[in-house]
């Protein structure tokens, strides 16, 4: 019997060391070709095009490329053209189609969600720039009213969570570029508002950053404004980087690799893209991975599209809109450009 366990021990250690090398060299090659794939990307533009030239805080839902939804912002008119009709992306066709509209809200917002399963607010009257606070949540095909959150403005905000029954909104300006920002960090839950730990890390709240997150209490949030004022207009775009889990936000130690604001952004606390605006030239996203940044694709279609956020994945994304050869309302396009890794 003591024979025959040596025997087996034998054969399963010379197994087991013949598997653990063809292990270690799998391995070893599955890693080149991740880092290989994956270190940069590449845009592309849609053959589809937005039934809406739309610029300016309007507010993008989803979860994949193969189903979103945009809404709201300024068409080329600027702050007498407030929007308030929805459009809806399909990646896997390329297509664009016409959604619900919001009625009773209008222009700049933010939202966080799904195509079938949201919640926007926002929206300011024509031809003003001052800031809502009304809400609504989309479910079974249709929008409806909520209850108002007390504090948030969804104006320049951010957003996370990928359904209405989960949702938080953070910062925000009340009106026009060189108003008070606010702190404020509030989620929703389908029945109530909740306000959530503020943000940390200036005078003011954050404006016009780059935020993402699968759910309220699990978020990033990189660069954007951050205003020292109280009464005057005194800006300055920095490239901090921010997370918040369970109740605490942070910061981090690892700043993105270039200060800016106001482009297009998103995806989750471990998978975080954003694109830093400009009207002209080219823009370059930027990836973090929960550990390190690293920069992907260059854009020649540059634009300042919006800053509400899809929990969308940064492997497969798309931008849409935004002004495009000039920061000027009349430059509005109706673009769709599309990012792949």
């Amino acid at each position: 019997m003591a024979n025959e366990i040596e025997k087996v021990n034998a054969k399963e250690i010379t197994t087991i060391e013949k598997f653990s090398g063809k292990t270690d060299n799998d391995i070893a090659k599955l890693n080149g070709l991740e880092f290989t794939g994956l270190s940069a990307g590449t845009w592309s533009a849609s053959s589809a095009s937005l039934g809406t030239a739309r610029s300016n805080f309007f507010s993008a839902q989803g979860t994949a490329r193969t189903a979103m939804s945009i809404i709201g912002g300024l068409s080329t008119s600027g702050l007498t053209g407030r929007l308030s009709s929805e459009e809806e992306y399909n990646g896997a066709t390329d297509s664009i189609s016409s959604g619900q509209s919001v009625s009773g809200i209008s222009g700049t917002m933010c939202g966080a969600g799904s195509t079938t399963s949201a919640v926007v607010g926002g929206g300011t009257p024509s031809g003003s720039y001052v800031a809502g606070q009304d809400a609504y949540e989309f479910g079974s095909g249709s929008w409806s009213s909520i209850t108002n959150p007390s504090k948030v403005y969804f104006q320049a905000s951010s957003s996370a969570g990928t359904s209405a029954g989960d949702v938080g909104f953070v910062g925000g300006t009340s009106q026009g570029d060189c108003d008070l920002d606010a702190d404020y960090h509030m989620s929703w839950d389908q029945t109530s508002w909740t306000e959530e730990t503020n943000f940390i890390g200036t005078t003011h709240g954050p404006a016009y950053q780059f935020g993402g997150g699968s759910s309220h209490d699990n978020y990033r949030i990189t660069c954007g404004y951050y205003s020292s004022h109280s009464t005057s207009c005194s800006r300055a775009s920095i490239n901090k980087n921010y997370t918040y889990e369970g109740t605490t936000w942070s910061l981090s130690s690892d700043n993105a690799p270039a200060a800016g604001n106001g482009g297009v952004g998103g995806g989750t606390i471990n998978d975080h893209y954003h694109m830093i605006r400009v009207y002209s030239g080219s823009g370059t996203m930027q990836l973090y991975d929960g550990s390190a940044w690293s920069t992907g694709g260059s854009n020649s279609y540059a634009n300042n599209s919006n800053n509400a956020s899809t929990q969308v994945s940064s492997v497969t994304t798309a931008q849409f809109g935004g002004r495009e050869g000039g920061s000027g309302y009349s430059n509005a396009t109706n673009r769709i450009t599309l990012y792949d890794r």
